[in-house]
């Protein structure tokens, strides 16, 4: 009976471990980023916005709990817009018709 469950197991502790490191990934990229600017305001950059992105995502809403950088609902704005393919206003007067 014990073999029977013993695959089960294995995957099931496999898809864990897969998760943990990811988070772990996710953690240490939001860490340099903390690090790097610590006498600084923590006002994130393009470049390190598409970091936490490229590393957030895969998370799903587990996002949610580790975040720390930025709140949960910035960093889904950022998702939604990278998804939207939003691209900011240029600076400067508009021009004139």
């Amino acid at each position: 009976m014990s073999r029977l469950f013993h695959p089960l197991l294995l995957l099931i502790a496999n898809a864990t471990e897969h998760r943990l490191a990811k988070h772990a990934l996710y953690l240490k990229e939001e860490l340099a980023i903390l690090r790097a600017r610590v006498p600084g305001k923590s006002h994130t950059k393009p470049e390190e916005r598409a970091r936490l992105l490229k590393f957030g995502k895969p998370l799903g809403k587990d996002i949610d709990r580790l975040i720390s950088i930025v709140t949960p609902i910035t960093f889904h704005r950022w998702v939604r817009k990278e998804r939207r393919g939003y691209k900011p206003a240029k600076p400067g007067r508009p021009r004139k018709r």
